[in-house]
């Protein structure tokens, strides 16, 4: 029994210690192919950067056709889907890179994924109050321009609470961050602030449920040329 037991503990031991350093836990090197395979670029990166390039797109086509969209300049949709492409390499790398091995590099995706983030629905709620007549309610353009607000307030919020936190902080762990350790106040209201952009911003993607119904799409065209 003790063998066993002993083989045991140590194939668990193994095991969470190659998990921990394929996910990023215990090994602050990521791999290359970590960024844009791994779980928190897979599952949201890459989706939220699909729904950012056919926003881009249907701008692009409405850009051609919508009389009243004539204050709206393709090169600022073209600047603001770069926001939103920005916004999902920071969901990457914050979900790639953590915070008690890659401190710098975590805090750099987080704010390009909040910072960029709500600048690109505040520019995507403007366009909406453009094309309010074609793909937007009236309701619709005042429920996004709510959420910005709040994704204004929160993002900051959240910003100077994690840097007053981080300087505060006393303790080893800050995966195990308790009371005592300093800062806590700050950290726990950095934290739900984030939870509540992460919610906002889930909520702003759903609003273009309707927006999408308008959309058809087509299998693109392959054309093969044999040379002579």
């Amino acid at each position: 029994m003790r063998t066993g037991e002993t083989v045991s503990a140590k194939q668990a031991n193994r095991i969470c210690e190659e998990s921990s350093q394929w996910c990023g836990v215990n090994n602050g090197q990521q791999r290359e192919h970590d960024l844009w395979s791994g779980t928190g670029n897979r599952e949201g990166g890459w989706r939220v950067a699909c729904c950012v390039y056919i926003k881009y797109r249907q701008v692009c086509e409405r850009l051609k056709i919508d009389q009243e969209s004539k204050l709206i300049k393709p090169r600022t949709n073209l600047i603001v889907a770069w926001l939103g492409a920005a916004s999902c390499l920071g969901i990457s790398i914050v979900g790639n890179f953590q915070v008690s091995n890659e401190k710098l590099i975590h805090a750099a995706g987080a704010g390009m994924c909040f910072i960029c983030g709500t600048a690109y629905f505040c520019m995507q709620t403007w366009f909406s109050y453009r094309l309010k007549s074609y793909l937007n309610s009236a309701a619709m353009m005042y429920f996004r321009g709510t959420m910005c607000i709040l994704s204004i307030l929160l993002c900051g919020i959240s910003l100077i609470a994690a840097n007053i936190s981080f300087h505060l902080y006393k303790g080893e762990n800050k995966r195990k961050w308790r009371p005592e350790d300093g800062g806590w106040d700050a950290h726990v209201v950095s934290t739900v602030s984030e939870w509540m952009l992460s919610i906002i911003f889930c909520t702003f993607i759903l609003t273009y449920v309707r927006d999408f119904s308008y959309i058809h799409l087509e299998p693109p065209v392959v054309r093969l040329e044999i040379p002579p």
